[in-house]
């Protein structure tokens, strides 16, 4: 027994915290359900306020990593909690719908909330941009190309 409680001494684990963000209804849960527990419900839940959810990832014997992912309700973006939901953040995902291309252009009002937030606390942020609902491709109305011309210099 003991042997085992030396090896458990050894873990390394390393805590993520990553952030989603994006208009309501884009599918932010259930990206992150179907990351989570590897899930879909076929049902819409507007999500309140946030939402918290973790994951652990063996990434070697001895390395483990924690990701906690915050669930932000879309409906909030002028909410004055979000400045705090970023704190300390490593990572944060801009997530689209592609069958709403308004979703697609106010992806630029959440890059610049964000980075508003980071600039005043200093933090090194992983900025990722997913256009999200792609098994409703014969719907899309966000062209790849614009995905990648329009916004990849401002969420890196």
């Amino acid at each position: 027994m003991k042997k085992n409680e030396e090896e458990d001494d050894d873990i390394q684990i390393n805590q993520y915290k990553i952030v989603v963000l994006g208009d309501g209804s884009v599918g932010k849960t259930s990206f992150i359900l179907r990351f989570i527990e590897d899930s879909f419900q076929m049902s819409y839940k507007q999500t309140i306020g946030v939402d918290f959810f973790c994951r652990r990832l063996e990434l070697s014997k001895n390395v483990v990593a924690a990701m906690n992912v915050w669930d932000i309700g879309g409906q909030s973006i002028f909410g004055k909690m979000i400045p705090t939901y970023l704190t300390q953040a490593n990572a944060i995902i801009f997530l689209y719908d592609i069958t709403n291309y308004q979703s697609f252009i106010d992806i630029s009002d959440w890059v610049e909330l964000a980075k508003k937030s980071a600039s005043s606390s200093g933090n090194s942020v992983l900025n990722v941009l997913v256009g999200n609902k792609c098994d409703l491709a014969h719907m899309q109305a966000v062209n790849v190309n614009k995905h990648i011309d329009v916004f990849s210099d401002k969420v890196r």
